[in-house]
């Protein structure tokens, strides 16, 4: 039985998750690996909004676009359905994002 006294031995070598840039935290707050392409929330809703005004054929006044956690929201109302689409497959391709909840409205005429 060793004695409180007697040194014990130090680390020496650093984990292999460590070394592999695995990162986790005994705290529950963040876990798995870092991810250099991971998006923010802001981020997501920039590129939302230019790719809307680029790639969809639809009226960005009247639009809006949430995003939480990389799922976005799209609210707000167009004249015709394919404007409605067109917003929806323009931001679904954006890098990041988890999923898309078009709630847009088509105008009745």
């Amino acid at each position: 039985m060793k004695s409180d006294s007697e040194p014990r031995p130090s680390v020496l070598y650093e984990p292999a998750s460590e070394a592999m840039g695995a990162r986790a935290k005994a705290d529950g707050l963040e876990t798995g690996t870092p991810d250099r392409n991971r998006k923010t929330d802001a981020d997501i809703a920039a590129a939302a909004e230019n790719k809307i005004g680029w790639a969809a054929m639809a009226p960005t006044d009247s639009l809006k676009v949430l995003v939480r956690d990389g799922w976005v929201t799209l609210e707000g109302e167009v004249d015709w359905q394919f404007q409605k689409e067109s917003v929806g497959a323009a931001v679904r391709v954006i890098r990041g994002v988890v999923g898309v909840s078009n709630t847009i409205a088509v105008r009745p005429r």
